[in-house]
């Protein structure tokens, strides 16, 4: 059983993998973009942020990668990458920051923000 300090990947992208802040800078490095969403314990928005993201990976899954960290449990990374908003979504390529998005966001949001910054459908 995987628990909030292991990395579950997953197969394909309809679901989102956690990591940690052990396996962060690795997990950001890839050729694809990255797109991190910075979650709380009992943070209602961030399920919902989640379920979007889980519909909206398989029309990018070709160029976007959708990992999720649990703030609660790794402290470093979210005092890097967030104002402390969440949920905080911020996208990395190539293992460099890209750009950020805070709160409570539609489908509609996410998709914008995300060819706004280049990402492109399958």
């Amino acid at each position: 059983m995987a628990t909030m300090a292991t990395m579950t990947l997953a197969a394909p992208l309809e679901d989102t993998s956690e990591i940690t802040d052990n396996n962060f800078q690795v997990t950001i490095d890839d050729p694809k973009y990255t797109l991190v969403e910075f979650v709380k314990n009992d943070c209602d928005i961030c399920d919902d942020v989640k379920r979007r993201l889980k519909d909206i990976a398989p029309a990018y899954k070709t160029s976007l990668k959708v990992v999720s960290l649990n703030s609660d449990t790794n402290l470093v990374k979210p005092s890097q990458f967030t104002r402390q908003e969440f949920p905080a979504l911020v996208l990395f390529h190539v293992g460099a920051y890209v750009a950020a998005l805070t709160g409570d966001k539609s489908r509609s949001d996410i998709e914008t923000f995300l060819e706004n910054n280049h990402v492109l459908k399958a």
